[in-house]
């Protein structure tokens, strides 16, 4: 990952906190790499100004299939979930 810029969608989920095994080593990258630090550093102030907008309590199990079938909408298909909302940021902070 340091031979390269990483890409947007990785600085995402890194500002996040869903990078996954990557993290460690983009981490790093960000302490030598400018731009990819500036872009993250956007990308991190973005998350963290909608993070108030996010629910703090999970819904009750089922209530997103109930309300579908209710209003007669098929359920989305699955995407990453991204409630570690900042950890990533909160790391590169403390180095």
């Amino acid at each position: 990952m340091d031979e390269r810029h990483l890409e947007e969608d990785e600085l995402i989920a890194l500002a996040l906190g869903d990078l996954g095994p990557e993290q460690a080593t983009a981490l790093r990258h960000l302490k030598e790499c400018l731009p990819c630090r500036s872009t993250y550093d956007g990308l991190s102030k973005t998350v963290d100004s909608l993070l108030p907008a996010a629910p703090s309590v999970a819904p009750p199990a089922g209530f997103e299939s109930r309300a579908l079938d209710r209003i007669g909408v098929a359920p989305a298909p699955r995407r990453r979930s991204y409630r570690k909302i900042g950890r990533a940021n909160v790391e590169l902070q403390s180095r």
